[in-house]
């Protein structure tokens, strides 16, 4: 309270003391008036005194006091505690006592409490234990009324509070479940009790004895639960919710007994749906085995057996449940192809595998109109040209044809004439992707296939053997290899003469684009063999090679391998014949190229030239005294080289 407050208070109070003690006065003025005339006047003016000497209006009482002040209205929210609810109502001096105002306490607990010296409620005995102001819970200072105790802070010992002893405070019911754990450990929100949890941890059975029905807020087995008097834990095995029950059907000893649960009497249990196939009354465990279903722990993978059951009762029957229906049972997909028939017209037994697929249906096609193949194989439908399908506008039949009842669309043979392709232009399709193209040993040419593959040496282009007429008189000569090599196009016959680097054409005459082509035996042209020796071919094995064979050396010719393989150019001097490039050889006598050998085994001069050899030649045979093959003419220190008489391999003198 400030000091304008307090002289406003004081101003007014003495106003009301002032105009009491004018009041006072007056009427004790107005009391004494006859007393005055009993002593002091006589009396026979005692008694006319009063009515002679009354005074006048404007000497009344009244106008003793002084004019009345106007009290302004005062606010008692200036002195800093507003007046609301019941506080509204009170007189002053139930809390100012003895018209003190100073030091009045302005919070609830400086006036209910016990011992305050304002006679106010005080806080009960049983009031929880708390430093807080009261107005902190509760709202009305008239009701008392406790809008939300602030548990700010508080994460243990609720039962200090919520023990059933603190006045007002809500404690654990008489039904509530039995347990010893602190309140926090379930109830984590200090708003509700609704939302706890109970920490299951470590419980595993006797889940029954909470969940029964007799506990507030546990939730219990409802009405509509199945009939078990299994325990909780064998199908619901999560502590958080009774959702993903499995129900162990390994129990259930009686087969055919799936209605007495699925059939919708019991809350949460999987019942038949309303799209379900027709059954005719079958059993669930009829198509929903113990197999295909996990040991019933879901209906998908059922299967229906459509030969052991009574349906479909004769064919023609699939479309009574194929129709796209029925919740899990396929029907015909709008890419099928468009017919009118019945499904095991073309998805028969055997190539459906008693009916457990559709793949494999063969599709009779000997109904079709010819020419109308796209409008089913179309590659949405049925299958259509692959990506790499030769570019053709033709209908389909015009190649794949009924050879094969359109079972297989191998064996499809393009005519090629009529229409007769365009000239070169074969590789269009024929390019190793669309059609078959080039063998990777084919000849290399940059030329079109049909310069070769003509329409007649290929039987109307069926065949690709057969093909003649390469033009070889614009090869080049010395290239012919380059395609005959065995691979490309036909190469060496078996046992031919070698020929190393040397082209066909050196010895057969090429062939002119005419004449038919022969590899009739050649002559051999010896001036392009310079790099092989002679006895390469002239050895015995080619005898019955070229016109004339290559002859091998006479059986009485002198041994060559004096120091190693002598070739026969060495002795013999050759010239080539201009008219048929054959090689000529000289006439004897023949110089023999010793090759600087002096003699000694095993290549003794006496193996030659001694008298009575019988090896042809012009060589000197001698025969004297001492003349052995013992002794070696070149080692007797007579003849050359070692000795000193005639010339070496030359003059034995």
């Amino acid at each position: 309270m400030n000091i304008t407050d307090t002289k406003q208070i004081f101003s007014v109070c003495s106003a009301i003391v002032m105009l009491s003690l004018i009041s006072f006065v007056g009427l004790a003025q107005a009391q004494s008036a006859p007393q005055a005339t009993q002593i002091a006047p006589k009396p026979a003016q005692a008694i006319s005194k009063p009515t002679q000497v009354a005074p006048k209006p404007s000497q009344s009482v009244p106008q003793q006091v002084p004019p009345t002040t106007k009290i302004p209205p005062f606010d008692h929210a200036k002195t800093g505690f507003l007046l609301r609810d019941i506080h509204t109502t009170l007189r002053c001096e139930q809390c100012h006592v003895e018209g003190v105002f100073k030091g009045t306490p302005k919070e609830c607990a400086g006036c209910h409490s016990i011992g305050s010296r304002v006679a106010a409620t005080p806080r009960p005995v049983n009031h929880v234990v708390t430093n807080d102001a009261c107005d902190t819970c509760h709202i009305s200072p008239t009701s008392f009324l406790v809008a939300s105790f602030r548990h700010i802070g508080i994460t243990g010992g609720c039962t200090s509070c919520h023990n059933g002893q603190s006045l007002g405070v809500v404690s654990k019911p008489v039904n509530h479940f039995p347990t010893l754990l602190p309140c926090e450990n379930c109830h984590t929100n200090t708003a509700t009790f609704a939302s706890s949890r109970m920490d299951h941890t470590g419980i595993t059975t006797g889940c029954a004895s909470c969940h029964s029905g007799q506990f507030v807020n546990v939730v219990s087995k409802p009405a509509a639960h199945i009939a078990t008097t299994a325990p909780c834990e064998v199908c619901h095995s999560s502590t958080i919710t009774f959702l993903g029950a499995i129900f162990n059907h390994s129990s259930v000893a009686v087969a055919g007994a799936c209605n007495s649960c699925h059939l919708g009497q019991y809350a949460g249990v999987v019942n038949q749906p309303a799209a379900h196939v027709m059954t005719l009354g079958a059993q669930c465990d009829t198509c929903h085995t113990a197999a295909n279903t996990g040991g019933y722990t879901t209906f998908l993978g059922g299967y229906y057996d459509h030969v052991a059951t009574a349906t479909p009762a004769s064919a023609g029957n699939c479309s009574t449940c194929h129709t796209g229906q029925f919740a899990g049972i396929l029907g015909k997909p709008a890419f099928h192809i468009s017919t009118v028939s019945q499904c095991d017209t073309c998805h028969t037994a055997a190539n459906t595998s008693n009916y457990t697929t559709f793949f494999g249906a063969t599709y009779s096609h000997q109904a079709v109109v010819a020419g109308s193949c796209g409008t089913c194989h179309n590659g949405v439908n049925a299958l259509g040209k692959p990506a790499a399908h030769i570019p053709t506008a033709a209908v389909c039949d015009s190649c794949h044809t009924n050879t094969a009842g359109y079972t297989t669309w191998l064996g499809a043979v393009y005519v090629h004439t009529p229409p007769i392709p365009t000239p070169g232009s074969c590789a269009t399709c024929h390019n190793g992707i669309t059609a078959l193209g080039k063998p990777t040993w084919h000849m290399v040419t940059s030329v079109a296939c049909d310069a070769c593959h003509t329409p007649t040496n290929t039987a109307n282009f069926t065949t690709f053997l057969g093909a003649t007429g390469v033009d070889h008189s614009t090869i080049a000569a010395g290239s012919c290899q380059t395609c005959h090599n065995g691979a490309a196009a036909k190469g060496l016959s078996a046992g031919h003469i070698p020929t190393g680097a040397m082209s066909c054409d050196g010895c057969h005459q090429k062939y002119n684009g005419t004449s038919v082509i022969t590899f009739a035996p050649g002559t051999m042209n010896h001036v392009l063999t310079a790099a092989i020796q002679c006895q390469t071919c002239h050895n015995g094995a080619y005898t019955t090679q070229g016109t004339l064979g290559a002859q091998p050396k006479v059986s009485n010719h002198i041994p060559t391998t004096i120091t190693g393989a002598l070739d026969c150019n060495t002795c013999h001097v050759t010239a080539v014949n201009a008219s048929s490039a054959a090689m000529l050889w000289t006439q004897p006598p023949e110089k023999m190229n010793h090759n600087g050998a002096p003699g000694g085994a095993p290549n003794y001069c006496v193996n030659c030239h001694l008298t009575g050899v019988t090896y042809l030649g012009s060589m000197q045979k001698k025969s004297h005294n001492g003349a052995s093959v013992a002794k070696d003419c070149s080692k007797s220190g007579c003849h050359k080289p070692l000795g000193s008489i005639g010339s070496t391999y030359n003059s034995w003198n």
